[in-house]
């Protein structure tokens, strides 16, 4: 529990106390007083919802149950209509913090949605203007390299050459490569391709993913396991060579985010409506702040690589009407949860 959640606790835990302590503390006879005391409970219900939303509005009401029915039925001596009032007032107290506590709720969700859904707006406008950008950068640049490619290669045909400038064009070479991979990645990014959308079993889909997967993992001492997590067959709606190469880029992030051994776990599950693929390894985490970044295009940590894996990610899970999530921790590793709609069998 957060410090303030604890605050916010002892604040309505305060009220009620001293609420309480009124009603045993003054007298049977001053009705007047007791009856402003009960609808005093009113405010504690209502601070509790808003701090706590349905959950506060619900708990609230039977805590106070608690803490007044002793009086009402050992102390007081009510009966008759003064009884019955204060089984109605009782019964108000959960009606009006089930309501207060559903209506901040649902504002609450409708918040939260707006605001994801805002996120999402801005960071494909974002992902739009980059990927123009990147895809006129990666023209002009193609071309010069092309020039230089050539170059290098017509003065490597010559048997004139000493040791040591063969070895600078060969580096030449090498870096025009280099380049041109580069570029490669850059323009598959700006490039938005129809998707050539099909009915695709998404278990079969993994399978075949964790086959092309296997040996990069198992040459840095990472096994990758696949687990179906129920037996209930799980298709989608997608173009299977992009959702390929999705959930490629994120095992990929797996494998180099673990040092020395380890494992990353792949788990399908399907319900109604969505399936849900996961992959956790066991590497050593992304801190907290950069959690935010991981899908922004050119923000990577490795020593080698553009920066564009996740982002091209997050563009295909986008396109295909899915969700994707990181939960990480420093050195226990993350989990990345990618949702998508269900397609009828």
């Amino acid at each position: 529990m957060t410090s303030d959640k604890k605050k916010q606790v002892l604040f309505i835990s305060s009220l009620l106390i001293i609420i309480t302590a009124l009603h045993y503390f003054t007298s049977n006879n001053e009705f007047k007083l007791h009856e402003l005391y009960r609808r005093l409970y009113y405010i504690p219900i209502i601070v509790g919802a808003f701090y706590f939303k349905l959950l506060g509005g619900m708990i609230l009401p039977i805590v106070i149950s608690l803490l007044y029915m002793p009086y009402v039925f050992i102390f007081s001596g009510h009966t008759g209509a003064d009884l019955i009032a204060d089984v109605f007032e009782l019964i108000m107290f959960y009606t009006i913090g089930g309501i207060t506590g559903l209506l901040v709720q649902k504002i609450y969700d409708t918040t939260l949605e707006n605001s994801r859904l805002e996120e999402e707006i801005q960071r494909a406008d974002k992902l739009s203007a980059i990927g123009q950008l990147a895809s006129g950068v990666a023209h002009e640049i193609r071309n010069p390299l092309a020039i230089i490619n050539t170059i290098s290669q017509t003065l490597m045909e010559d048997n004139h050459l000493k040791q040591d400038q063969k070895e600078g064009l060969e580096i030449i070479k090498e870096e025009v490569a280099r380049s041109n991979k580069v570029i490669n990645e850059l323009l598959n990014f700006s490039r938005s391709s129809k998707l050539e959308k099909e009915k695709i079993d998404i278990n079969k889909l993994i399978n075949n993913v964790v086959i092309l997967t296997e040996k990069y993992g198992a040459q840095k001492g990472v096994e990758i396991q696949f687990k179906q997590g129920n037996n209930s067959p799980a298709f989608i709606m997608g173009d299977e060579e992009k959702i390929k190469q999705a959930f490629i880029n994120i095992i990929f992030n797996g494998v180099d985010a673990i040092q020395n051994k380890g494992v990353i776990g792949i788990e399908l599950t399907s319900k109604e409506k969505f399936v849900y693929i996961e992959f956790e390894d066991t590497g050593k985490g992304i801190e907290e702040e950069n959690i935010e970044k991981i899908f922004n295009p050119f923000y990577t940590t490795k020593e080698t690589g553009v920066g564009l894996g996740l982002a091209i990610t997050y563009r295909i899970v986008e396109d295909h009407k899915g969700t994707i999530n990181f939960i990480s921790a420093i050195n226990r590793g993350t989990k990345v949860t990618v949702t998508f709609p269900r397609a009828k069998e």
